[in-house]
């Protein structure tokens, strides 16, 4: 329920602040909740060292889709931004199949039948309605099973 509210928040903001800013202060805030986490965890050094790589992928991994969808929700319903987002990790993955030549395992397998499955009955069953009330990003979710390993090479191969 607190990531299916993100998108009718994401509406709202971006109907007052506008579509870029609402998505900057949405990855400002993540960022002033994590930093302390990072710093705790004894891996700001490395942050700093590849702060380039983090920044592409934090600018291609959030903050463009958020401004995307931030402009996408004035078009749309925020359920339907909702099953797009949660399908985020399906199409990701048959990228990285067909684009990388990255063979998915039969864990991969498993986390991308289960967020299609995730998606699938909160469009089929819960009925279009439902979607503002239940999160689907929850149950695409599984699909990142071994997606942090992707991830981790953007941010730690200098």
């Amino acid at each position: 329920m607190i990531w299916g509210s993100s998108f009718v928040f994401m509406r709202w903001g971006s109907e007052f602040f506008g579509p870029i800013p609402t998505a900057c202060l949405r990855v400002g805030l993540a960022m002033l909740v994590l930093l302390p986490v990072i710093y705790a965890k004894g891996l700001f050094a490395e942050m700093q060292r590849h702060w380039r790589n983090t920044f592409f992928m934090g600018c291609i991994n959030s903050a463009i889709p958020f401004a995307l969808l931030g402009y996408a929700v004035h078009e749309m319903s925020t359920g339907l931004a909702s099953i797009l987002n949660a399908s985020t990790p399906l199409f990701g993955g048959l990228l990285a199949w067909l684009w990388l030549k990255d063979r998915p395992t039969s864990s991969r397998w498993l986390g991308l039948a289960i967020g299609f499955w995730g998606v699938a009955v909160l469009v089929t069953v819960g009925g279009w309605w439902s979607l503002c009330v239940v999160d689907s990003q929850s149950s695409s979710e599984a699909c990142n099973i071994r997606g942090e390993g992707h991830s981790h090479f953007f941010v730690t191969k200098p």
